[in-house]
């Protein structure tokens, strides 16, 4: 019995899948925050006992952070060995005002609710934090797999299954584990659903992911916050100081000002232009998908090239002084902002934390101190369109959504993507099941119900496409 036995099974279980996921989504495993260990540890749990009980060897291994899963299926020494990654932790949920139903849900069904009592599923689609980023996604794997088993004792390829926890905190211990599991991990393909398809209709493989250099830089100068009346136009303000540091970091033409930021960034191919250019994407739609009342960028280049392939700097958070209700007229003692950059091919996130150091050496006022952290780093991501695995992915979603999908890049980072390609030899799949859309990382993130079936059927003939390609 082969795929169709899969697909026919998987066709049967919707509802099934769907109440599954919920259960998932209901666990608030926030990766950033330290009284959620509990929570991180329940999720990675929930991942690793559906393995176990779908036939999968699985080991739930310590990490200097939290808790990664491996867990595997041998189809013979004659099959290819595929590796799947996802991550259970998710983003924290704040602002939850902003929300329109709770972004963990408890007794699905029951009318019990975390913060409310909203129904999660509605307009065809599921609400709460992590939906689509990245439990849905790495779901739909999950559900396919089981069928496999469930029809034809597991997949027809070696299957190494790799699942973390510390993913929206930039994976700072996956790496080392990566190479200490080398061995036991070594692919042919990675396969990596973290992303988004390019409109409900059409799926997409993507063959780029950009890269990230995230930082924090905290501006300081008196001991204690001080009276501005009695202090103020004497003592250094680091709130002022910091914003004005931050006005230097963009040129008028919305390029990034940092010294040597470009040096290493390899110009866009026409040929490579002219593929993005015609991708049925509009400005319009997406300003209404979002509901900005505009767009911005560097100068010279479309939307998609902006969000996809060129690098970017952005202020991720700010603070300083008094924020509360009314007024306290004091002078902050300190500032602090967070800090991220988008990385393209050849850029290295050393390089771009040396150019930042710099910057701040040369226009903050030496009448303050600053000091930068180091958050993340992960260089960018390209594989080739022309592979014989890329061909396979693009066929599974086709079988999955219906529709041929398109060639795209990602805006995103995947830090582990990397070391997938340089330590395990693992050429990148990256077949996303969301959409720009779907709000990861902001209030009311949801799932398509279409993305999540699309995705499970995806991914049960997947294994079957990859399988043929031994």
């Amino acid at each position: 019995m082969g795929r169709e036995a899969v697909i026919e099974l998987l066709e049967q279980r919707r509802e099934q899948h769907l109440a599954e996921l919920v259960e998932w989504t209901s666990i608030p495993s926030i990766s950033a925050q330290s009284q959620h260990v509990p929570d991180i540890q329940r999720a990675c749990d929930w991942a690793a006992d559906y393995c176990r009980a779908m036939g999968m060897k699985t080991k739930v291994h310590p990490t200097a952070g939290h808790p990664a899963i491996i867990a595997r299926h041998d189809a013979g020494s004659d099959a290819p060995t595929v590796l799947l990654y996802g991550h259970y932790d998710v983003q924290p949920p704040e602002p939850l005002e902003l929300w329109d139903s709770p972004p963990f849900i408890d007794n699905w069904g029951s009318g019990e609710a975390v913060g409310g009592n909203a129904e999660p599923v509605r307009d065809g689609m599921l609400f709460g934090r992590g939906a689509s980023d990245n439990k849905g996604q790495i779901f739909a794997h999950l559900a396919a797999l089981r069928a496999w088993f469930e029809v034809g004792g597991g997949p027809p390829v070696n299957l190494r299954l790799l699942i973390e926890g510390e993913e929206e905190i930039g994976s700072p211990n996956l790496g080392e584990f990566v190479e200490a599991h080398a061995d036991e991990l070594r692919a042919k393909w990675a396969v990596v659903s973290d992303g988004p398809m390019l409109s409900p209709e059409v799926p997409a493989i993507s063959y780029g992911l950009r890269g990230l250099a995230y930082f924090q830089l905290d501006v300081s100068a008196a001991s204690v916050d001080l009276h501005s009346g009695t202090h103020g136009g004497a003592v250094p303000n680091p709130a002022t100081a910091l914003a004005e540091f931050i006005a230097t970091l963009h040129n008028p033409d919305g390029s990034v000002n940092l010294p040597e930021f470009y040096d290493a960034v390899v110009p866009l191919e026409a040929t490579e232009r002219e593929a993005l250019a015609g991708l049925n994407f509009s400005d319009d739609k997406y300003l209404n998908n979002l509901g900005t009342p505009g767009l911005i960028g560097e100068e010279g280049y479309t939307t998609l090239e902006r969000r996809w392939a060129r690098p970017t700097l952005e202020v991720n958070g700010i603070w300083g002084g008094y924020t509360g209700e009314g007024a306290k007229t004091v002078l902050p003692s300190r500032a602090s902002a967070k800090l991220s950059c988008r990385l393209v091919p050849r850029q290295e996130p050393n390089a771009i934390e040396a150019a930042l150091r710099q910057a701040c050496s040369e226009r903050l006022p030496d009448s303050v101190r600053w000091e930068l952290q180091v958050f993340a780093g992960a260089p960018a991501v390209l594989t080739p369109t022309e592979s014989l695995g890329v061909q396979a992915a693009m066929r599974a979603l086709k079988a999955g959504f219906g529709a041929d999908p398109a060639f795209t890049r990602e805006g995103g980072t995947i830090p582990v993507v990397a070391d997938f390609q340089t330590v395990l030899g693992a050429d990148p799949l990256l077949i996303g099941f969301g959409l720009a859309e779907d709000m990861p990382h902001s209030p009311n993130e949801r799932f398509r119900l279409e993305c999540l079936f699309g995705g499970i059927r995806t991914s049960g003939v997947l294994w079957d496409e990859l399988s043929q390609l031994s």
